[in-house]
């Protein structure tokens, strides 16, 4: 997504892992426009591209004509630039974020290289999960998921051979926990806050009802009918028209 405000949980993952691999190999991501990924992978020295493939939302969310779309997919200039690049780059992986990056994932295959896709979501389980993945089974080669939640839509398919759990990680030294203090007091004082008040956060890069932040308005307000001193914040942003705007509560 690489947005210049923000960066997503899977784009920091993405990040890390390149960061990680790059002891081994060269490496390369794609992007589809400049933004804090593309800020931030250039300190880390990543190599970035800037070319925008269609995302396909349905891998998330499947539905009935999720295969014949695919299909056209596969014979859409989106894909035909994506195999133009591939063969520009020659890679030796290709590595997939997220399950509605498709594009890509076509294009390597049609290409014979092999295919790591990174499953970050938990894709939605409706009467055509099966298309959701099919696909991804026949467009990869490896399937990482980053949690067993992840992985569970995949058993069951006979692909066990190559599911692989990954959990996320970090750099412990960016934590930054030396300034945690300061930061609190700073946060507190904007917002209002005592120190005897009790603060209970919800954050999330983008209010998605997939991101539960319905069940977290519930919780504070049953918590807050028991305890007056708790104090409850949301921060994020959520999609109006095209647009984002900040929220917090």
């Amino acid at each position: 997504m690489c947005n210049s405000r923000n960066i997503t949980g899977a784009e920091k993952l993405l990040l890390f892992l390149a960061r990680t691999f790059s002891s081994h190999f060269d490496c390369t991501i794609v992007m589809p426009l400049d933004g804090r990924l593309t800020q931030l992978a250039a300190e880390a020295g990543i190599r970035t591209v800037i070319h925008e493939f269609p995302l396909q939302y349905g891998m998330f969310a499947p539905y009935e004509g999720l295969i014949r779309d695919i299909e056209a997919y596969a014979l859409s200039p989106g894909c035909k630039e994506a195999i133009t690049l591939l063969q520009d780059e020659r890679p030796d992986y290709v590595f997939v974020n997220t399950c509605v990056n498709v594009i890509p994932a076509i294009a390597a295959k049609s290409l014979a290289i092999p295919v790591i896709w990174h499953i970050t979501e938990v894709i939605t389980n409706t009467a055509y999960i099966q298309h959701t993945i099919n696909t991804i089974d026949r467009y990869s080669d490896l399937i990482i998921c980053i949690s067993n939640s992840a992985m569970s839509p995949f058993l069951g398919y006979q692909m066990d051979n190559k599911l692989v759990l990954f959990y996320p990680s970090w750099n412990h030294e960016e934590l930054n926990l030396s300034e945690w203090q300061s930061l609190r007091q700073q946060k507190r004082m904007k917002w209002g806050i005592s120190e005897n008040e009790k603060l209970i956060g919800y954050i999330s890069s983008f209010l998605t009802p997939e991101k539960g932040a319905d069940h977290f308005i519930g919780a504070a307000t049953l918590i807050g009918e028991a305890h007056p001193e708790a104090r409850f914040v949301i921060i994020g942003e959520r999609s109006i028209k095209g647009s984002f705007v900040n929220l917090g509560v």
